[in-house]
């Protein structure tokens, strides 16, 4: 659960928010974080996805306790690979720009998933069916 305290929302962020839930709800794919909820009301925003128990995947490279052989990397890096495919592939496109290791998740089964952090300024989506140039629909400030 991610809450966002009412000093870090505008009424313009709220209606952000809502928008990028919405895109939200349709993302289904094994290596994207699994959203679940969302709260917004006028005391708090809330975000509510999977819990992924290994951490961040820069977590598990900082503390490799040998868990991370060959054959276990290449398939995270396959999994990040699908997310993005899958991100990149979807209509309307969607290019999250802010690709580490503190982006990806890992699940108990190894599995990486990518995160989609929300109002993050490296989060574009274009929609070439609104623009004829698939210009940037939406960008953000950073959040503290």
């Amino acid at each position: 659960v991610k809450l966002f305290s009412k000093q870090e929302y505008s009424e313009e962020m709220i209606n952000t928010f809502r928008q990028e839930v919405s895109l939200m709800k349709k993302l289904r794919h094994p290596s994207i974080i699994l959203f679940m909820g969302a709260v917004a009301s006028e005391e708090r925003l809330c975000i509510v996805t999977e819990f992924l128990p290994r951490g961040s995947l820069f977590q598990l490279l900082q503390k490799d306790t040998g868990k991370l052989d060959p054959r276990r990397k290449l398939n995270m890096a396959i999994d990040i690979a699908r997310g993005m495919n899958y991100l990149h592939n979807s209509i309307p496109t969607i290019v999250h720009r802010d690709l580490k290791s503190s982006n990806l998740l890992v699940d108990k089964n190894w599995t990486v998933k990518v995160t989609m952090k929300l109002s993050s300024p490296y989060f574009y989506i274009f929609c070439a069916h609104l623009f004829q140039l698939g210009c940037r629909l939406w960008s953000f400030a950073p959040q503290t």
